[in-house]
């Protein structure tokens, strides 16, 4: 995760409200790939797990296409 989740939870305590605008923020995994999401991103409230799924020789962003934002 870029940036990662220490550097987040700090910049929150510094600036509230930070973790509403992350810009590029970018979700991976070591051997498989990453997705990055472009300009500003609010993750106060996602769930990874549930968005980004890494399978073998794949990665699937919103299986579910009614949680898909528009």
């Amino acid at each position: 995760m870029e940036p990662c989740l220490r550097e987040l939870a700090m910049r929150e305590l510094m600036d509230p409200g930070h973790c509403s605008r992350v810009q590029n923020f970018k979700v991976g995994r070591h051997g498989y790939g990453s997705v990055t999401f472009f300009g500003e991103t609010d993750i106060r409230w996602l769930h990874l797990d549930e968005i980004v799924k890494f399978r073998r020789h794949e990665i699937v962003v919103y299986e579910d296409e009614t949680t898909k934002p528009e």
